[in-house]
């Protein structure tokens, strides 16, 4: 069955419309994605690090900031590619753009707390990489886009 050229253009209408939601989606996933990380490293904590329910052990606090870096640069990378998936086209612009959007919340958090500053390298630099490499994929399969 074909759609009509009515179809298609509301086709494109709520991909477009769904673009940025899918960029907060994916960062709501990798949030907890990450929250679940820190409770798997939760359970390689001796039992007796345990205080309070907080793990003491002289490993976790960089484990946990690791852990903490890590999902930021992949947040930027969900926030950069999901839209630009989701897109119908123009899908340079809308990287873009979630980059440029991206890039303004990790600014403003690294400015409201500057001690965010690998979180925020972490996640400028993914997001930076996932933008080159969707330009770079994207002028490789079509000159025009």
């Amino acid at each position: 069955m074909e759609l009509t050229d009515r179809d298609q253009q509301a086709t494109r209408v709520l991909r477009f419309t769904l673009a940025p939601i899918v960029a907060v989606v994916g960062w709501f996933v990798v949030l907890f994605l990450g929250l679940a990380a820190v409770g798997v490293l939760d359970s390689f904590c001796p039992p007796e690090e345990m205080v309070s329910g907080s793990c003491q052990a002289d490993w976790y606090g960089p484990a946990v900031d690791a852990l903490i870096v890590a999902f930021s640069g992949l947040s930027a990378v969900v926030v950069v590619l999901a839209p630009t998936l989701m897109a119908p086209s123009r899908k340079i612009a809308v990287a873009a753009v979630a980059f440029g959007c991206g890039a303004a919340v990790a600014l403003s958090m690294w400015a409201s707390e500057p001690e965010l500053l690998a979180e925020f390298l972490a996640a400028f630099g993914c997001g930076a990489a996932t933008l080159a490499l969707v330009v770079r994929k994207l002028r490789a399969s079509s000159p025009s886009a």
